[in-house]
């Protein structure tokens, strides 16, 4: 009883800190995370920890975890991970010189299967901060097939894929596309696998990684993700909506694929001499497109009005969590840890200096006025904070359009000639 109050708990601290840290999040087909059957939900694994915890909060039902064992190694952590709702996985990379032995891990996923529960699994069983998917592990489905194996194939398990697309994963404020697909039923697999398990768990495994690829933004390398990304800004700036933004590229990926080498090389040199001239100029393509399109967020005199009028509480919002908010970017920044911990750090030192310094903070207030003072103060903190956070992405784009509006008319037609250049040849 205690274990589930906890988790409880827990989830609804996932949901609230990702509502603030990710606040542009899109769902597609977020009803296929109600369901009532045994089910293995897996996704991509580009954000580490929030990834697991982000996905599993959004589920209606508690879900057991599949986790790396080393984690388990401290006597203590090990204790509490298999209370909450872990279940160790060894992988070839970390066994070192042991013979790699998951058999017990995968008799608790099948018995907790088979009665009827959930399971999250990363299968690349790694995390990258990259757009695109690394081969995946069979394990996912070897312990799906597995369970039905050792019940008769009556338990009508299915595997759920869940596409995890981030703008800037490490970064506050970043977007999210949240795609949730259509489950794939184990039970489909049965004949094969009867006749030869590795072969069924080969097929299930390649039919999962086509479903996940599907459902995220999978680029090739590096060179093609940072061409997409120029494109996406140029689509966002002009639409604002970023589900469009995911859509138009899950199709430009194909188009680009099947251009020829000039064609795509035409496209990829334009755009990098667009976004090249707008660092020079210290601009943006959002302040370029707001100034084309004579849109009234594009005055800059309007804006500056705003800016001015913001102004106070920007300096309120800022000096009140400078130090909730700081020290959290500060020990990331010194941790000097792999980028793609960013987040998880953010936020789980976040859960210490926010209510830590709003408790001070109250506490500071009460000393000086009354508690209703107090309270109200305290209470007006959170929407302060993300109104300043708000200002400033506000600023930036001020910046950028006061410094396109100051070029001269030539700079000006340079920068517009370059961006019909690249929209000319956008596929």
């Amino acid at each position: 009883m205690f274990l589930n109050l906890l988790y409880d708990f827990l989830k609804l601290i996932v949901l609230i800190v990702l509502r603030i840290f990710y606040p542009d999040t899109i769902f597609i087909n977020k009803e296929g995370l109600e369901f009532d059957n045994p089910t293995i939900v897996v996704s991509n694994h580009p954000n580490t920890l929030l990834d697991a915890v982000g996905v599993a909060a959004r589920v209606k039902r508690r879900v057991f975890f599949l986790a790396n064992s080393s984690l388990f190694a401290n006597p203590v952590a090990g204790w509490l991970l298999n209370r909450l709702y872990c279940i160790p996985i060894m992988r070839k990379e970390d066994a070192e010189k042991k013979q790699v032995d998951n058999n017990n891990s995968f008799a608790r996923a099948y018995e907790h299967l088979a009665g009827g529960g959930s399971i999250y699994i990363a299968p690349e069983g790694s995390s990258y901060m990259e757009r695109r998917l690394r081969p995946i592990k069979s394990g996912t489905a070897r312990i799906a097939l597995g369970a039905e194996a050792h019940n008769n194939w009556g338990l009508g398990v299915t595997i759920l894929p869940v596409g995890l697309t981030y703008s800037n994963p490490h970064k506050f404020g970043s977007r999210l596309v949240f795609n949730v697909g259509a489950p794939i039923p184990v039970s489909h697999y049965q004949e094969d696998y009867e006749k030869d398990p590795v072969k069924a768990w080969t097929n299930l495994t390649k039919l999962l990684e086509e479903r996940l690829k599907s459902h995220i933004t999978d680029t090739l390398d590096d060179e093609e993700d940072d061409l997409l990304v120029k494109l996406e800004t140029i689509d966002l700036s002009e639409t604002g909506d970023f589900e469009q933004v995911f859509s138009n590229t899950q199709n430009r990926i194909a188009e680009l694929r099947a251009l020829e080498e000039s064609a795509l090389e035409e496209i990829r040199v334009k755009t990098n001499d667009y976004f090249q001239l707008l660092d020079e100029k210290r601009t943006s393509d959002k302040a370029v497109w707001l100034q084309k399109s004579k849109a009234l967020a594009g005055k800059f005199w309007i804006r500056l009005m705003a800016v001015l009028v913001g102004l106070p509480i920007f300096l309120y919002g800022s000096i009140n969590h400078i130090l909730a908010f700081g020290i959290p970017a500060l020990i990331t920044r010194l941790a000097k840890l792999y980028i793609g911990y960013d987040s998880t750090v953010k936020t789980l030192t976040g859960l210490i200096t926010f209510p830590l310094f709003y408790i001070l903070q109250y506490r500071w207030v009460a000393s000086y006025f009354d508690t209703t003072t107090a309270v109200i103060y305290i209470l007006t903190l959170p929407i302060i904070g993300l109104l300043a956070w708000n200002y400033g992405v506000f600023l930036q784009v001020t910046l950028s359009i006061f410094n396109f509006s100051r070029l001269s008319k030539k700079g000006k037609a340079e920068i517009l000639r370059a961006r019909e250049e690249v929209k000319a040849v956008m596929v």
